[in-house]
């Protein structure tokens, strides 16, 4: 019960089973919106090369690398001071679309609803999906596949990997293989992923000689460590259908997510644009009209 997929036929009911979800006391829910419930979670670097990153690979930092001697070719200056900061390089890349072995995730389920639902037409035909990954649910099937002993059950060093999930990569010495992590945090520079409440997987796992498809196959088919309660889902996908969009857009609107506000850049004021077509909004109007 690693993976349970959920399917609303309502904006409202959507709503309210994922306000539930990131206001549970004790577990800690992530999100992600994607636009297509046929989507699987992948990141940019899966759909760049067919090869995992491994530690021994040059071909990531390399691609960092070529990133960032272009960057400072054109003499505009770096949000952070470090150049040689490969958290920052790693971030910086990833921020401006260069492909990365890292997911983004939110703390909010209203952004997540935003970037599912960008761009969609209410008269559409088909649904979208919004992720919710439980952190204590994907440390522990991480930890226990890191310690794993003969028999399958939990190793002696299944704490230490557990604690280490919640610390991010080391990235002291490159970017390293095989490793699945979670970053917390944006860098202070980052303001995009700031007002995203924004975190990040980074994920090097080599999930074919695993015996398992990709992230989300890893989460369907591997069990939850018994408790003293009924286990919890480490992944819910609730899918809601794009005739919902007006709803959703409604609410966000009220919420003051816009796209203006969530991207900090001309093409979040041309989304915001577009999707009034699919809504009545409230924003965006100003006493001082201009020219």
């Amino acid at each position: 019960m690693t993976m349970v997929t959920k399917r609303f036929s309502t904006a409202q009911g959507a709503i309210r089973f994922l306000e539930e979800l990131a206001l549970k006391p004790n577990d800690r829910f992530y999100f992600r919106g994607q636009g297509d419930a046929r989507w699987r979670i992948e990141h940019t670097y899966a759909r760049h090369s067919p090869v995992p990153h491994a530690t021994w690979k040059s071909d990531l930092n390399e691609m960092v690398r070529h990133f960032m001697n272009m960057v400072l070719s054109t003499g505009k200056p770096l949000p952070f001071s470090d150049e040689k900061d490969l958290s920052s390089r790693l971030e910086f890349a990833r921020h401006h679309g260069l492909p990365t072995p890292v997911l983004d995730w939110s703390f909010s389920p209203y952004v997540a609803m935003y970037f599912a639902f960008n761009s969609i037409r209410s008269d559409s035909k088909g649904s979208c999906s919004i992720y919710a990954l439980r952190l204590e649910g994907i440390a522990d099937i991480f930890a226990r596949l890191a310690s794993a002993s003969p028999t399958g059950k939990p190793g002696p060093d299944y704490v230490t990997h557990y604690h280490r999930f919640f610390e991010g990569p080391d990235l002291s010495k490159g970017y390293p293989g095989g490793d699945l992590s979670f970053i917390a945090h944006p860098a202070s520079w980052n303001v995009r992923m700031t007002r995203q409440m924004g975190s990040f997987i980074y994920d090097t796992l080599d999930y074919k000689s695993m015996g398992f498809r990709d992230f989300e196959d890893l989460l369907a088919k591997s069990a939850e460590t018994p408790g003293p309660g009924d286990p919890q889902p480490s992944l819910y996908k609730i899918n809601i259908p794009y005739s919902q969009a007006k709803r959703i857009f409604e609410r966000l609107d009220l919420a003051a997510i816009t796209g203006t506000r969530l991207l900090d850049d001309y093409e979040g004021a041309v989304a915001d644009a577009k999707n009034a077509y699919v809504y009545n909004r409230k924003s965006g109007y100003y006493r001082d009209k201009p020219d």
